[in-house]
Formats: C-alpha cells, structure tokens, sequence
C-alpha cells in the first residue's frame, strides 16, 4: 500500500512539474524580448519614433523597472494603467524566481537517482517542450485576430478597466497596436524555440536502450517466425 501510495506520489509530482517549467519557459520568453532594447526601440510609434519619443521610452521602462517615480509626460489615467502594468511585471518576475526554484528542487532532487534520474528528467523536458509548443501555437492562432486576443488579454490581467486610451494619446502614439502585436510575435518565437529546445535536450538524455534488450527482442522475433 505504501509503495502504491509514492507511486502515485511521484506521478503526481513529474505532472506538476510540468506547469512550473512551462511557465518559467514563457515567462523567460517574454522577458528575453523585453531586454531587448534595440527591438523595442525600432517598434516604437510605429516605427518612426522621434528623439524625443526615444527619450519618452527610455524613461518609461525605467519606470517600470522601479528606477523612476513617476512619468510627468502622461496624463493621469495613463499613469494609473502603467502603475498597473509595473505591478503585474513585478509579480511575473517574483513568478519567474519561484517557479525557477521549484525547478532547481526537482532536478537536484532527480540527479541522486543517476539513470533512472537522467530518464524522468528527459520525460519531463520531452512532455513540457510539446506542452510548451501547443500553447505557443494556440496563442498563435488567436493572434491572428490580434485587436480580439489585445482586448481579451487585457481584459483578463486589467479587470479594473484602466486600459482604453485615444488613438491620438501619448501612450498609444508610442507604443501603437503594431508594437504590441511585434513583440507578441517574437514571444512566441522565443517560446517555440525554448520549447524546442526542451524537445532537443530530451532527446539527448534519453538513456540508450540495453543491447542485450535488442538481442533478445530480435531472438524472439526470429523464434516467431
């Protein structure tokens, strides 16, 4: 009873651990693109940002990066949504932190197993690469009406509703619709590359089958015959 109970124990652990490191995969793919400040500088106002919307930019993500107080530049209720939004990058990255720590814990706690160890691990890399590819996927597709997936987005991570600003605002002047939809196209790529990667890295720490398991399943099937 006892050795059924940490059976099913550790199943439940090897599916858990799945959530964990596909987040810490998406979450990793995002802020791989968010560090990238030669894409998000080309992106801005679509494309066509002047010096001092440089500037503008500059001073935004150093705001949410908690190394600015405030944003003088927008109006009230632009500042109040990028208050929001700092909060909600500020929850990602302490989400980023654990789940990578949950990580670090199942893969030291698996490396004392050696072999039987080396094979969980590359069942795990093997099922969240593909758990990692269908949702970059799915995400894809619903991306092809972005406005929709933008609206839905927001409304999941702002209920408060904060978000809806005029065409003509410095906000939405500097960061337009095709900003947001670039970015949302490289984090995906990021994703489906990690994801691949998970797949590949599985690949290489499967354990090589016995020899003398090919010998005796070619002996049976020549028994067969």
């Amino acid at each position: 009873m006892g050795e059924r109970h940490s059976a099913s124990w550790k199943q439940v652990t090897r599916g858990a651990i799945i959530v964990p490191l596909s987040v810490f995969l998406f979450l990793s793919a995002f802020f791989l693109v968010y560090a990238d400040t030669e894409l998000l500088r080309a992106h801005l106002a679509g494309g066509s940002a002047t010096s001092e919307q440089q500037v503008m930019h500059a001073e935004t993500l150093a705001y949410l990066d908690g190394k600015r107080a405030d944003l003088s530049f927008y109006t009230r209720s632009e500042q109040e949504h990028l208050r929001d939004v700092r909060r909600l990058l500020n929850i990602a990255r302490g989400v980023l932190v654990v789940s990578g720590l949950i990580i670090l814990w199942f893969v030291l706690r698996i490396r004392k197993a050696r072999e039987a160890g080396r094979k969980e691990l590359s069942t795990l890399l093997r099922r969240t690469g593909l758990a990692v590819l269908v949702i970059a996927l799915m995400l894809g597709l619903g991306g092809l009406n972005f406005p929709w997936f933008w609206l839905r987005f927001h409304e999941l991570f702002f209920p408060q509703g904060n978000y809806l600003f005029s065409v003509t605002s410095v906000l939405i002047t500097l960061y337009p619709e095709s900003f947001w939809s670039t970015l949302a196209m490289h984090v995906l790529a990021a994703a489906l590359s990690l994801g691949l990667l998970c797949l590949l890295g599985a690949l290489l720490l499967e354990p090589p089958k016995p020899a003398h398991d090919t010998f005796a399943h070619k002996s049976a099937r020549a028994t067969f015959k």
